[in-house]
């Protein structure tokens, strides 16, 4: 027994030492092939570090590529060729007639083609001013966040941007010029106490050119108006006998021309040019929402207050059927605009008149003949 137990013990020795030998060997291969694989990871984590960083790299100078592309050339409807050729056809027709009406019959097929491709610009120039508003908006909320909540006309917006620029002390500016006073002093207080940084000068530069755009874009809009303006007689002398020349130039424009002024339900066309309103805390009591255009007309701001919006929706119904007058070309007198704004007068005439007091009626008089009575109980 006890050869066994020696010759049992000596033979776990010699396992266990085994077992020691075989895990020593797996150790070091581990070491080795720990080592190799660090060396190699760190060589290709170095790789992939330098090429992250030359990729970031390339994008910073992208972004700062398109940045510069941006404020060099942020509006690009001035190179379009439509655009142009539209410039071009302005300048020509005011060269040639002197900004009046021409009676040649060249010049009316291209009087009539610029007057229909202005309305329909009109539009674009809206569109690009809203896209301009907005990145003027994204780029000045560096220096005041605040100031779109205030302003919410994109043309106002610019304006005030220019003119405070990345002054601190709002204080030194006059803005009594571009806005009323109320909103000019709840501007100049906010700009106080901004918590607005200052911008810098390539981004400012940025900022500035974008509302030199805008504002150039609305000045070629307004020459656009005047131009129709001076041409509506011809064009749409129903709707100009309505709304008066001006007015109705403006809603053409605002709806993309006559046939789309035409298509347009009345309750659609009273919306036409609405603008959103700063109340800025004052009371909303006065404010008149969805006020429009139309609601601009000599008709609706000369009636009462209590009857304005129901006049406007009479006016916006006779604006659609003689701008539809006007499209068919039914009437070129202008005498059916001006039944129609007779009929919108007498309408507002009559919603005025104090109604009929009611007469007290006396009571019947009394029959005094005596009445037939039966005898008996009854």
């Amino acid at each position: 027994r006890f050869c066994l137990l020696k010759m049992a013990s000596t033979l776990t020795e010699s396992f266990l030492a085994d077992l020691e030998e075989l895990g020593g060997d797996s150790d070091e291969e581990e070491e080795v092939v720990g080592e190799g694989e660090s060396e190699g990871g760190d060589e290709e984590g170095d790789e992939m570090m330098d090429l992250t960083e030359g990729a970031e790299g390339n994008d910073k100078v992208t972004t700062e590529a398109e940045g510069l592309a941006e404020g060099d050339d942020v509006s690009r409807i001035w190179k379009s060729k439509r655009m142009q050729e539209h410039i071009k056809r302005l300048d020509r027709i005011e060269a040639i007639t002197g900004g009046q009406e021409s009676s040649a019959p060249d010049m009316e097929d291209l009087e009539y083609r610029c007057i229909y491709d202005s309305m329909s610009l009109t539009v674009d120039i809206d569109t690009e001013i809203g896209i301009l508003h907005k990145h003027i908006r994204d780029l000045y909320a560096e220096k005041f966040p605040e100031l779109e909540s205030l302003i919410l006309h994109p043309l106002d917006y610019a304006r005030v941007v220019k003119r405070i620029g990345n002054e601190m002390d709002a204080t030194l500016i006059d803005l009594g010029d571009i806005l009323p006073s109320a909103t000019a002093m709840i501007v100049t207080v906010t700009a106080s106490t901004t918590a607005g940084k200052p911008l810098a000068e390539e981004k400012l530069e940025n900022v500035f050119k974008a509302c030199e755009e805008a504002m150039r874009l609305d000045e070629l809009k307004q020459r656009m108006h005047t131009f129709v303006q001076n041409r509506m007689e011809s064009l749409a002398p129903n709707l100009s006998a309505l709304l008066g020349t001006g007015l109705a130039a403006r809603v053409m424009g605002a709806a993309g021309g006559l046939m789309s002024l035409s298509r347009i339900p009345s309750c659609n066309v009273l919306m036409l040019g609405v603008k959103r309103k700063t109340l800025g805390g004052l009371s909303s009591k006065a404010a008149r929402p969805n006020e429009g255009l139309v609601s601009t007309s000599d008709i609706v701001t000369s009636a009462p207050p209590d009857i304005r919006q129901k006049a406007a929706r009479q006016l916006a119904g006779k604006v659609t059927l003689a701008a539809r007058v006007d499209a068919n070309k039914t009437d070129s007198t202008g005498e059916v605009g001006r039944k129609f704004k007779e009929v919108v007068e007498q309408k507002i005439e009559k919603w005025q008149e104090v109604p009929p007091s009611r007469q007290v009626k006396a009571l019947p008089v009394p029959d005094d003949k005596q009445r037939k009575k039966r005898g008996g109980k009854r």
